[in-house]
């Protein structure tokens, strides 16, 4: 996906109000769509998202840390969690690696 990411979604409407909760768990080190080029995007297309960085990882964290991916995913859909207790349970799990 060559050039401007916004560009490519301009079509694409915000969803607000999201139907359920909503996270967004983005690779700190992705190379193919990085941190700067999706955030403010994916802030404005969903408004109402939580928004965690997975840290060390690249654009497959769940091949680069399977692990972490796994964490990541049931710790929001498994416990109902807070983003802070989310981010905290991410961290935990990571440090005990």
């Amino acid at each position: 996906m060559g050039g401007d990411l916004s560009a490519h979604l301009s079509g694409v409407a915000p969803l607000h109000p999201l139907p359920c909760p909503v996270t967004i768990a983005w690779s700190e080190n992705d190379a193919v769509i990085p941190v700067p080029a999706c955030d403010k995007i994916a802030r404005e297309r969903v408004p109402q998202a939580s928004f965690t960085i997975l840290p060390g990882v690249g654009h497959d964290p769940m091949i680069d840390d399977p692990d972490l991916a796994a964490r990541t995913i049931l710790a929001v859909t498994g416990r109902g969690m807070s983003h802070a207790s989310f981010a905290a349970a991410v961290m935990i799990g990571r440090d005990s690696r």
